[in-house]
Formats: C-alpha cells, structure tokens, sequence
C-alpha cells in the first residue's frame, strides 16, 4: 500500500504527534483528490489502476467508515456508464463526509 501521507512527514519535526497527524490528514486529502479525478472521468472511461486501488486501501486503513469505501469500488464495475457515474459520485459523497470528521477536503 502506497502511504499518502509519507511526503507530508518530517516537514515539521518540533511538535511530535501533531506533525504526524497533519501528515495524515494531508495524505487523507491527497488520496481523496485521486478519488475525485476518478469519479469525473468514470463515465467515459475505466478509472481502476493503481493508483485509485492504493488510495482506495490508504483511506480504508485511515478510517473507521469503511462502507462508503468499499460502495465506491464496487460502483467501479457497473458496466452501465449512467448507473456507474451516479454510483461513484453517490459513494464520492458519502466518503467525504466519512474522513471530513478527521481532516479538512477542499
């Protein structure tokens, strides 16, 4: 699994925990970034790679709200465009209302 927040860290080494978890949100923030290119681009093409699995897993094994997570990935293999789109962006929101309690989403 890819660590998002591994850039983030070290970038402030006086504060300890709080570095580590400003870190973490902004790694929470750049997965979820990946997440909504995807979702923009599910209607016309197929979006799963790498890249959208390893922050899949990252914001998975960040969070306790799991299920918005796993809908999402699962709306990826609607083979209709229409049902797919609405799916992503529908599991889209609910995923960012899961991780917004713990971190900031622009």
């Amino acid at each position: 699994m890819h660590d998002f927040s591994q850039k983030h860290r070290g970038k402030v080494v006086h504060f300890g925990m709080w570095s580590e978890e400003i870190a973490d949100d902004l790694g929470m923030a750049d997965a979820f970034r990946i997440l909504q290119r995807a979702a923009k681009e599910t209607y016309d093409e197929d979006v799963r790679c790498g890249e959208l699995s390893d922050a899949l897993e990252f914001l998975m094994s960040n969070n306790a709200r799991n299920k918005p997570l796993r809908d999402f990935k699962a709306a990826l293999d609607i083979a209709d465009p229409v049902q797919r789109h609405h799916a992503v962006r529908h599991a889209l929101v609910r995923i960012k209302l899961a991780i917004s309690r713990s971190t900031e989403i622009n």
